[in-house]
């Protein structure tokens, strides 16, 4: 297992494994007690904050009707079906 350093070995030779476990143990605990999540939370509140915009109103809703789906008579549709959709509805200016 790990030796111990001699007393008069410098503090730098102690071993590296034995950091790495203190290490490991101490963010394990902090994880565990969730230590940082108020700064967590207040660099997130901060991020939302700089990043805030108005919204801009313009949202339009579009829903696939029954009546849809049975005059195609396949469901799920394929990708190039939905693509014309958007195509169409962004030609008609949504």
């Amino acid at each position: 297992m790990w030796s111990r350093p001699p007393r008069n070995a410098p503090v730098a030779r102690f071993p590296r494994r034995a950091i790495l476990l203190w290490a490991t143990l101490i963010s394990l605990g902090i994880g565990l007690i969730e230590f940082g999540l108020p700064l967590d939370n207040f660099l997130r509140t901060l991020r939302n904050t700089a990043r805030s915009h108005p919204a801009s109103g313009e949202v339009v809703i579009i829903a696939i009707d029954d009546r849809s789906i049975d005059t195609l008579d396949k469901w799920p549709w394929p990708r190039t079906r939905y693509a014309e959709i958007i195509d169409s509805l962004r030609d008609l200016g949504a």
